[in-house]
């Protein structure tokens, strides 16, 4: 069993972690692993978003398009990428994700991750605690 243990700023209002992203099997680059060092776990979300940004940084090409709707209900047509999001040395998850215009986060980290482990969330005197195990 892998685990991720992390713990998160004082009365966080939003659960964000460091994660890696690794592009190496898609794209040949010199920089094609990433540390972001905010990634949003967002159980709203469907599947896992990458920043405009992150898209441009890591010189990615789009495998494909899918039309997709936010918070807003709006559908429109998003570019999709394949990515490695990596939580520690031994917590590998390969995604389709999805390109969005993101501006306080590098990463969403959606649904499609985090269905397969068991999410946790836990106060301990005055720390909030995430635990993810798969």
């Amino acid at each position: 069993m892998s685990r991720y243990k992390y713990k998160l700023p004082y009365c966080s209002n939003r659960i964000i972690t460091p994660c890696i992203i690794d592009v190496s099997k898609y794209v040949h680059k010199n920089d094609d692993i990433l540390e972001c060092k905010r990634a949003l776990w967002d159980t709203g979300a469907t599947v896992t978003v990458v920043s405009e940004i992150l898209v441009n940084q890591l010189g990615l090409v789009p495998t494909d398009v899918k039309k997709v709707a936010g918070y807003d209900g709006k559908p429109v047509l998003r570019n999709v990428y394949k990515v490695d999001i990596m939580l520690n040395d031994d917590m590998r998850f390969s995604v389709n994700a999805i390109e969005a215009p993101l501006i306080t986060t590098d990463v969403l980290i959606g649904m499609d991750i985090i269905v397969q482990g068991d999410f946790c969330l836990e106060r301990c005197n005055d720390d909030q605690i995430l635990r993810f195990e798969n």
